[in-house]
Order: structure tokens, then C-alpha cells, then sequence
């Protein structure tokens, strides 16, 4: 049977998770879902995440402006350094440089980010950069941006990344600062947890990005939720804000298919296309540990099998669109995916704001799903 959520809350029981107990959020202008009520909100929840890195919903990004003397060109003939690894590494790139990429195509690994830098292409279209050829055995990840830096990547597209430190995680990026993409892309990268991103603890802003056929491969069994966002995974204090990005054919072998995100972190997401993103555990486009914010976006075929290790819920309870165990904000958006599965599920105990979302099938009670 299909049910709106426009005024009704989700919940369902699961064991306990060594998660902090969400946040208690409140909308103006909304009453509680057990009122039977909708209201109108004129700022909604999350226009203060996004004020704090200087983004609206309406006009969110504008790119950097870079004195053109601390602009280099990163290329094979006649350019400022020849690889991006040789510019990253010296004194003359100094904070807020911009680095231009002058080839097409770059086949560079492990780049160490330590200051605040833009990475642009200035060819027409998108510059790529690999850390390996197609089924080439030599892996590592594209780029670790440090604590206290930010790098701003701008029409490139990174590809094949698979890191081969004890963590694994983050195949393209992994993030301890601060981190913007601008109509970037990712593909084919493949990772212990984050298969294209992992931002642990910084700010990760994508605008205009797509995220195609990204893994999350879980196979670091000592790792906390391993297997985890198959495309992009927040880990602590964390911020994400996706917007007009679309992620498709991303897999997890645990949680989130497309995105997995924290008890600790926030994420908001902005006119976002999250279709036919897979994962085993729960959460086939988006499994949310903080609170979750998604505003006019489409979050539709994705699946989630509900195989949760040491726990007897499963089935159609894994939320085949999102599955949130922090509070939960739906604003203008559509949720739907498989007949056999709900697509939304909200643990107790957290807060289900939904104005103006269509879901398909969603989860109520407490009772598990089919074995």
C-alpha cells in the first residue's frame, strides 16, 4: 500500500547502534506530524548550514576569483611545472594560487594538498585525471587534502582511484579540510569506505557534479562501518552540501548506497538526481547517521537488501531511499523505489519534517520486515 508522508512520521525498531543520540531540531512554522498538520516554513532548517560557506539554495556558488600572478599553467611543453605533483610540492604555488591544467588528460596519484589551492581546467570540457590506466594494477588515490587546507576543483573529472594505505578510504578524495567541486565528475573510483569522496571532520561542497559507478568495496574488515557510502561517506563533525549533482550506479557492500553520512554530521541536499545506487545493508541512495536535509530533489530506484550483520531487521525496513537514524527534513522532493521495499525509514527517537514530498512506501510501526 502507498502512503504519503506529507504529515505522518516513519519509524521503525532496530538494536542499538553505538551512535550519539540525534538532535532534537524543530521547523518553524511546522506542527509535529502526530498533529495531523502541515506548515509553511519561510526559512527552512537549513539555510544556516548553508550561510555559514556563503551558499544559498538559489545562487549557491560563485567561483573563486584568483589574481592572475598567482595563476600557473600545469602541463608537458612550455608550462609553469609539468605535473601537478611538482606544483602542489613547490614555494612559488602559494595559498589561494590556481593551478590551470593545460592537457587532457593527467595520470597522477597520492597529491598532497597543504595549502589552500583552485585546480581548473582550461581546456574546453572536462580534464582528466587518473590514477591508473583501465585494469592497471598500480592504484593509489587522486588527491588527501590536509587539515587547515582548501582545495577547489573546477571541470575535471578523476577516475580510477583506489587507495592503498591501511584505511582505504576515499577513493578519489579523502578530506580533512576543506573541500569544493565544481562541475567536476567521478567514476569507476573504488574504496574501502567513500568510493569517490571521504570527508572526515571538514566541509565538502559539490555543485553541478556527477558521481557514476563509484564503490565502496568494505573489504578493510577493522574499519568502523566499512563498505560505507559508495559514493561519498561523512565521518565526524562533518558538513556535506550536494547541489545539482546527480549520483547513479553507485554501490556500497554495507550502508548508503550513494551517500553515507555520520551521527555526527550534517548534509544537505539541493535539486540532486540519486538513482539506482545499490547497497547491501540499509540505505540504497542515502543512509544518514545526523541530521539530513534534502530540498527539490528525486531519489528514485535505488535498492537497499537489508542483509544487517547481527540483527534480525531486515527485508523492507532498510529503506530503499533513505534511511536516517538522525532528523530528517523533506522539502519539495520525490522518494520512491522499489514495491517490496519502503523508501523511507526513521528510527525512533528522531524528528521526520516532510512538506510537499511524494513517497511511495514507507515504514510504520515497529515491527521488522520480512526475512
Amino acid at each position: 500500500m502507498k502512503l504519503s508522508l506529507a504529515a505522518v512520521c516513519s519509524f521503525v525498531a532496530l538494536l542499538v547502534l553505538s551512535c550519539a543520540s540525534p538532535q532534537t531540531v524543530t521547523e518553524p512554522g511546522v506542527r509535529s506530524p502526530e498533529q495531523g498538520e502541515e506548515g509553511r516554513v519561510e526559512k527552512p532548517a537549513y539555510a544556516p548550514i548553508l550561510e555559514e560557506q556563503g551558499l544559498t539554495a538559489e545562487f549557491p556558488y560563485v567561483p573563486p576569483r584568483v589574481d592572475p600572478s598567482a595563476s600557473f599553467t600545469v602541463g608537458s611543453t612550455d608550462r609553469d611545472f609539468r605535473s601537478l605533483a611538482e606544483a602542489l610540492a613547490s614555494d612559488r604555488v602559494a595559498e589561494g594560487s590556481m593551478l590551470l591544467l593545460t592537457e587532457t588528460e593527467y595520470s597522477e596519484r597520492e597529491l598532497v594538498v597543504s595549502k589552500s589551492v583552485v585546480i581548473k581546467a582550461a581546456t574546453h570540457g572536462h580534464t582528466v585525471i587518473k590514477a591508473r590506466e583501465e585494469g592497471e594494477k598500480a592504484r593509489g588515490r587522486l588527491f588527501t587534502v590536509m587539515p587547515e587546507a582548501h582545495l577547489t576543483l573546477i571541470d575535471v573529472h578523476l577516475k580510477n582511484g583506489a587507495p592503498i594505505d591501511s584505511l582505504r578510504t576515499g577513493g578519489a578524495i579523502c578530506n580533512y579540510g576543506a573541500l569544493t567541486v565544481l562541475g567536476c565528475a567521478f567514476s569507476a573510483n573504488t574504496a574501502n569506505c567513500g568510493g569517490a569522496i571521504h570527508s572526515e571532520g571538514g566541509t565538502l561542497t559539490a555543485v553541478g557534479c556527477r558521481f557514476t559507478g563509484n564503490c565502496a568495496d568494505g573489504r578493510n574488515k577493522d574499519d568502523r562501518d566499512c563498505g560505507s557510502g559508495g559514493a561519498v561517506k561523512t565521518q565526524d563533525s562533518g558538513t556535506a552540501i550536494l547541489i545539482d549533482c546527480v549520483l547513479t550506479e553507485n554501490r556500497a557492500r554495507y550502508k548508503g548506497g550513494a551517500v553515507k553520512t555520520s551521527c555526527l554530521s550534517r548534509t544537505v541536499v539541493i535539486d540532486c538526481s540519486i538513482t539506482n545506487n545499490g547497497c547491501v545493508a540499509t540505505g540504497g541512495g542515502i543512509d544518514s547517521g545526523g541530521p539530513l536535509y534534502v530540498e527539490r530533489s528525486t531519489i528514485t530506484g535505488n535498492e537497499a537488501r537489508g542483509r544487517l550483520r547481527h540483527s534480525r531487521y531486515a527485508g523492507m525496513n532498510a529503506g530503499s531511499g533513505i534511511y536516517s537514524k538522525g532528523d530528517l527534513f523533506l522539502y519539495h522532493s520525490l522518494i520512491t523505489g522499489e514495491e517490496s521495499h519502503y523508501d523511507v525509514v526513521v528510527e525512533p527517537g528522531s524528528n521526520l519534517v516532510s512538506i510537499d514530498t511524494v513517497i511511495g512506501h514507507s515504514a510504520h510501526g515497529n515491527e521488522p520486515g520480512p526475512q
